[in-house]
């Protein structure tokens, strides 16, 4: 693993990946937040924005 971790560009790309995953992730949290706490957020709207959310991935 240390070697692999030695090559800067692969080093660089598994940091990249992280950082955009992190900040989806926070992107994700805020969105869920907003849609509760300001607009009282029914079962639909979570559930419509969940799958907005999961719709890159397939």
């Amino acid at each position: 693993m240390k070697a692999l971790l030695q090559n800067r560009s692969l080093a660089l790309l598994l940091l990249a990946t992280f950082v955009s995953g992190l900040g989806s992730w926070v992107t994700t949290m805020a969105l869920f937040a907003l849609l509760i706490f300001r607009d009282g957020g029914g079962v639909a709207s979570s559930s419509g924005l969940f799958l907005a959310a999961l719709g890159p991935m397939l």
